[in-house]
Formats: structure tokens, C-alpha cells, sequence
């Protein structure tokens, strides 16, 4: 009998009939074979039902949940309801995950007893890949938030992560929300007591063209931001983060990038939407005005202090400056913007 412990796995499922085959074989495939796996067909239009059922046919640690489409966060939360595991992981039906992935993680989490364990990711491109890790490393107590507040764990990203998963129970994914992993993973990291960064990568996150993250539309934006300022106020109010001049440098830091990002494509959701562009508008402006008047932007570079300057300002023509700078450096170098 397999005394090790049950990691139970929850992947959302919608729309990906081409990529959910090759997924669901790399979670069973696993080197670590004591898995809860939990397949949610959150409704999905085509035929990633069926092919859900035919895998727990194939797979008796496969268990299969059929809902109504609810969104990302809606199908993880209806997972982590079932979950037996002692510890949850997430795994996205359009990505794939390393045979060794899990045995990796595990070793990491019974070495040191820890709560979180992290590792390194490869960004799939249709020609190429990139990789994004971070260096080893094991923090304990307070100095978690403060490695997390860094990205040294990968960032708020929840699925190259495994966590215990007692630190889940009051904890649930924003439902009807985009950017809901910023909205939530740094909350199970409050009171855990050792946390482990695996630099390896592991994870294949396949960038498509058509993902919900590369759609700037004001709903996306705005859910961005809004992720990013349940954060700000949380960290700011936390004992761990108040009067430490490092930590509260860290969330500025931070907080003025997610105002720079929001503010470069405030301009054409005006055109989407005036009304509503506006009051997003001022609310970003005012956060702006009110953090950051006083606060030294310069070491983090003129792509965010530009923004940041001319989101204080509020109106139409800082938003077209922020927008089409911003573009003209995309045209030029070929990249993904200057901010």
C-alpha cells in the first residue's frame, strides 16, 4: 500500500480539445503515481467532456466533475471541494508538466517539512521556449511573504506551485474574475511556516495567442488591476509588511508596475467603453496621486515612472502619450512594450 502522501490535482477544462489529451497523459504519467486527479468540464461546447470521462475509464485515480461554465476560478473552487489530497496543485488544460514534476516537488516538501513548494516554468511559444525560474531557496515564517512579495517563488502563479492543503480551507479563487491567481495565491501564504523555490523548471505554460491575459479589453484590464489592489491594501495592512521600510518598499515597488500596465492601455478602452473607461480611470489616477506623490520611482526605470507620472494627471491626452510611446517602442524593438 502507497503510505505517501495524496496530492490531489484539479484542472479546469474548457475549450481545449487539442491540447487536453497531451495535459491529462503528462499528470498520469507522473513519476509520483499517489494522485487525486480531478478533471472539471466546466461546460465546456465541445468534446472535452467525453474525452474527460474516457480518461477516468483509462485511470482510476481520474475523477471527473461536469458544471456549467462559471469560469476558471468557479471550476478550480469546484475541484478543491472534492480534493482528498494532503496537498492541492493546479495544472491548466492547455499546458503540460515534466514526468518528474511532482516527485520533485514532494522530496522538496518532506525534506523540510514544508508548506509551498515552487518551481522554475518554461514559456511555450509556437518556435521556441523560454525559461523562467527562480533560484533554490527555502524561507521560513516571515520571510516567506517577504521572498513572495520578490517572485522568488514564481510569483502569484498557482500552478507551478504545490501546496499543503489545509492552507485552502478558507481560501477560494475570485469566481467571474480574470488575473484571479493575483487575487489569491499570496493569500495561503500568510501563516505557512517553510516555503521551497526549485529552480529546475518543470512546468510547460503555453502561451497562445488567444489566452484571456493577452485580451486588453477593459474587463481584463480592469480585473487586473483590481487583483493588484486587493493585494496592495491586504500587504500593506499586514503586520508582517507595516513599518518594514524593505517589505514596504517591495509592495510600492510592485504597485507602481501595476499601475504603469493599466495606465498604457487606458486610451483605447475609451473607445470600448467612455463611461466606464473613465472611472477606471480615475480610480487608478487617484491611487497614483495618493501612493506615490512622495515616493521615489526613479531605481525602477523610466518605463514605469513615465506612466505612473502621467496616469497622476487623468485625462485623455496622458493616457494617448502613455499608449502611443509605449507602441512606438513595441514597433521598434519588436517586443512586448517599454513599460
Amino acid at each position: 500500500m502507497d503510505n505517501s502522501p495524496v496530492i490531489s490535482i484539479i484542472v479546469p477544462v474548457y475549450k481545449v480539445e487539442q491540447y487536453l489529451d497531451k495535459c491529462v497523459r503528462s499528470i498520469t504519467g507522473q513519476t509520483y503515481r499517489n494522485l487525486d486527479i480531478i478533471l472539471v468540464d466546466d461546460g465546456s461546447p465541445d468534446s472535452c467532456g467525453e474525452m474527460c470521462d474516457r480518461f477516468a475509464e483509462e485511470d482510476s485515480r481520474i475523477r471527473v466533475i461536469h458544471k456549467q461554465n462559471g469560469g476558471l476560478s468557479s471550476a478550480r473552487n469546484a475541484g478543491m471541494k472534492i480534493a482528498k489530497g494532503a496537498y492541492f496543485a493546479f495544472v491548466d488544460s492547455d499546458d503540460w508538466i515534466e514526468p518528474d514534476m511532482y516527485e520533485v516537488m514532494m522530496n522538496a516538501a518532506l525534506e523540510k517539512d514544508a508548506d509551498m513548494v515552487s518551481v522554475g516554468h518554461y514559456i511555450d511559444y509556437t518556435d521556441h521556449s523560454d525559461i523562467s525560474s527562480n533560484p533554490d531557496l527555502t524561507a521560513y515564517d516571515e520571510d516567506i511573504l517577504t521572498e513572495f512579495i520578490k517572485c522568488s517563488f514564481g510569483g502569484c502563479l498557482a500552478w507551478n506551485k504545490l501546496y499543503r492543503s489545509e492552507y485552502f480551507n478558507n481560501v477560494t479563487f475570485p469566481e467571474g474574475q480574470n488575473y484571479e491567481d493575483f487575487a489569491t495565491i499570496y493569500k495561503v501564504t500568510f501563516n505557512m511556516h517553510c516555503a521551497v523555490s526549485v529552480a529546475a523548471p518543470k512546468y510547460h505554460y503555453l502561451q497562445r495567442s488567444n489566452s484571456i491575459v493577452r485580451m486588453r479589453s477593459l474587463k481584463n484590464v480592469r480585473d487586473f488591476w483590481n487583483s493588484h489592489n486587493d493585494w496592495f491594501n491586504d500587504l500593506n495592512n499586514n503586520e508582517i509588511i507595516a513599518g518594514d521600510k524593505d517589505k514596504e518598499t517591495l509592495l510600492y515597488d510592485d504597485s507602481a508596475r501595476a499601475v504603469s500596465f493599466s495606465w498604457r492601455f487606458m486610451f483605447p478602452l475609451l473607445k470600448e467603453n467612455r463611461k466606464e473607461a473613465r472611472a477606471f480611470a480615475k480610480e487608478v489616477s487617484t491611487f497614483a496621486r495618493k501612493n506615490f506623490t512622495r515616493y521615489d520611482l526613479r531605481a525602477l526605470g523610466i518605463g514605469v515612472l513615465l506612466p505612473v507620472i502621467l496616469a497622476m494627471f487623468n485625462n485623455p491626452l496622458s493616457m494617448a502619450i502613455a499608449y502611443y510611446i509605449n507602441a512606438l517602442y513595441k514597433l521598434v524593438s519588436h517586443s512586448e512594450g517599454l513599460f
